[in-house]
Parts: structure tokens; C-alpha cells; sequence
């Protein structure tokens, strides 16, 4: 099993349950369990955004948009979380994301970054927050960025015995 950013997991109990599953059925014949294991994936994947937690359990760290604005990490328009996608093909079942920011949020960034030129809206000053907001025009820029991983592909250990429990299920139903 893959997922886009993170890699293939390698789990042995996955795979070893995976493979007992082949082994008993037909070629094609483990689709059923494979889809489910897809949309298994994609919903466990979705539900971080909302737990704002990684696989591993850890909290994201708050963005600063958050800080200063509330809300939740990774969730200003929803756009990241509502494309994760699954699909099964011959080698397994995935599932990620086609969003080419996402990477960086699953891994962080550290480096310098060009920024063009653009309009900003500011609505504090000075600590302030102002009765009307402002707009400026900003000219390019180069920044140094540090974005802080918030990992939300991979399998936490609910996801593996979830996965398992899907496995084990499809072949009890096999005999």
C-alpha cells in the first residue's frame, strides 16, 4: 500500500494479511477488500484535519493564522483535506493527494521562497485591529519560510488493526 507523499508503508501484519487474501482468492478477487480499505484510508486521513492530529498521535502545532484568526490548522478553505482521493489498481490500494502544496505541509519546509509582487489587505497595525481594512501593494520579495510538518498521510495504530479487522473480515467471509 502507498500513499503519495508518504512512500509505500511497509507493515508486515498488513502485508502478510494481504497476502493470505490473494493467496485464497482469484486474480481481482480481493477488490472488495481493497476498496474498503480505500475508503477506510481516505476517511481516517480526512477525520486529522479535524482531530488536527498526525498518524502517530501528536498534535499539530497551530498555524499562525490560527494564532491570530482561530479556526484549525489546515482547514482555511478545506481545499487540501476535501481532495484526498483513494484508488485501487494491481499492486494495492492508495491513497493522497493531488494538491501541490501538500507535500509541504506533510513534510515542512525550510529554505528561501521568492514572492512576486501582490496586493495585501491589512486589517491591524500596531497591534490594532483597524475599523476598516487597507490595502497596499507589495513588491517582490525574497523570504526565508520555515513551515512546520504536519504530517496527515501515513497509518496510525488504530488504522492498522482497522485495516487488519478489514482483511480478516474478507477472508472469514471467503471460508
Amino acid at each position: 500500500m502507498n500513499d503519495r507523499f508518504g512512500g509505500v508503508v511497509e507493515d508486515a501484519q498488513i502485508r502478510a494479511a494481504f497476502e493470505g487474501l490473494r493467496l485464497r482468492t482469484r486474480i481481482g478477487g480481493q477488490v472488495r477488500a481493497l476498496t474498503a480499505i480505500g475508503r477506510y484510508g481516505k476517511s481516517s486521513t480526512q477525520l486529522r484535519f479535524r482531530t488536527q492530529t498526525a498518524p502517530d498521535g501528536t498534535r499539530w502545532p497551530p498555524s499562525r493564522r490560527v494564532q491570530e484568526d482561530g479556526g484549525q490548522t489546515l482547514r482555511d478553505t478545506s481545499r487540501l483535506r476535501n481532495s484526498i482521493q483513494w484508488r485501487v489498481d494491481p499492486t494495492g490500494v492508495s491513497w493522497g493527494t493531488n494538491v501541490v502544496y501538500a507535500g509541504v505541509h506533510q513534510d515542512g519546509y525550510q529554505g528561501s521562497q521568492r514572492v512576486g509582487a501582490h496586493q495585501r489587505v491589512i486589517r491591524i497595525a500596531f497591534g490594532r485591529r483597524l475599523n476598516s481594512p487597507v490595502t497596499v501593494r507589495v513588491r517582490p520579495f525574497s523570504r526565508n519560510m520555515r513551515i512546520v510538518a504536519r504530517p496527515f498521510l501515513g497509518i496510525s495504530n488504530d488504522d492498522r488493526r482497522a485495516i487488519l479487522a478489514i482483511l480478516s473480515d474478507d477472508l472469514e467471509r471467503r471460508g
